[in-house]
């Protein structure tokens, strides 16, 4: 990217972000400009060894941003506002890398940004149903005791 006239500064490595509900380790937070094309963004990156890219990665990469939207929201986080997410993917044995990046700005990209959302929001709401029936089941056990 540095070659086609892109300017990457890192803002965070390895930030530590958490919710009531969960926690993780953003790999970086940087922010990208190239001023001849107009990009100027903030983009959570997560970088992966594997074979190929897989839509688990950008759950767990959109769990990040929510993470930080959240502690934004009330007023937790000094971090600045996230334009999209990346993955980065280095293959273990051929040590080529493929990226793929999924910005808010572009529909196409915001599309699927707001189908792995609507995961993750599943996902949380599934977590804390099951964290609920695992206690209904406990109060259920002692009262047939």
């Amino acid at each position: 990217m540095i070659n086609q006239g892109f300017i990457i500064d890192p803002i965070v490595i390895e930030q530590t972000v958490t919710t009531p509900w969960y926690g993780g380790t953003i790999d970086g937070i940087l922010h990208i400009t190239n001023p001849s094309i107009g990009i100027d963004e903030n983009i959570i990156v997560d970088f992966k060894t594997s074979k190929q890219l897989n839509y688990q990665y950008y759950l767990q990469t959109y769990s990040y941003l929510w993470a930080v939207i959240w502690n934004q929201n009330h007023g937790l986080s000094q971090l600045p506002i996230i334009d999209g997410i990346g993955i980065i993917r280095v293959d273990k044995t051929s040590h080529s890398y493929q990226s793929g990046f999924l910005r808010y700005k572009y529909q196409s990209e915001k599309v699927i940004l707001d189908d792995i959302a609507n995961s993750f929001a599943s996902m949380i709401n599934w977590y804390y149903n099951q964290i609920n029936m695992e206690y209904d089941m406990r109060k259920i056990r002692k009262m047939i005791k």
